[in-house]
C-alpha cells in the first residue's frame, strides 16, 4: 500500500510517499548492511528516507519521489518473492602498507542478477 502527502516548509513543496512493508525482515533486506540500499536510493535520486515501524517515507522533489518510490517497489518485489542476490566482491583504494608492499582491499557487496531484475538497459 502506497499513499502520498503534499507537505509545504520554507523551501517549498515537497512530496512524501509512504510505503507499507509487510515484514520486519523485509525491511532490514531493504535497507542493506549499515542502511547502504536505501543510502544508495537517497543519493542516486536526491530523496529523503525514513523507515518507521511498517512504513517507508520518501520525500523529495515530485519527479525524484516518483522514481525512488519504483526503485523501491522492485526491491521489495524482489525481497518479497524470496531473491536474494549474489555477492560479489568490489575492490576498494589501493593503498601502501608501512612494509612497502601495495594491496587492494575488497568489500564484499551483496547485488541483484540481471536475470533477477526488470531493468532495461541503459543507453
Amino acid at each position: 500500500m502506497c499513499y502520498n502527502l503534499l507537505v509545504s516548509n520554507k523551501w517549498g513543496i515537497i512530496l512524501e510517499q509512504i510505503i507499507s512493508i509487510d515484514r520486519m525482515e523485509h525491511a532490514v533486506a531493504l535497507f542493506g548492511s549499515f542502511d547502504e540500499n536505501i543510502k544508495m536510493i537517497e543519493n542516486e535520486y536526491n530523496v529523503h528516507v525514513i523507515g518507521r515501524d511498517s512504513e517507508l517515507k520518501i520525500s523529495g522533489e515530485a519527479e525524484s519521489v516518483g522514481k525512488a518510490v519504483k526503485v523501491t517497489d522492485s526491491l521489495l518485489s524482489f525481497i518479497n518473492k524470496g531473491e536474494t542476490g549474489i555477492i560479489i566482491l568490489e575492490p576498494g583504494k589501493e593503498y601502501a602498507r608501512e612494509d612497502g608492499r601495495t594491496v587492494t582491499p575488497y568489500n564484499a557487496k551483496k547485488v541483484f542478477d540481471i536475470s533477477q531484475t526488470n531493468a532495461k538497459p541503459r543507453p
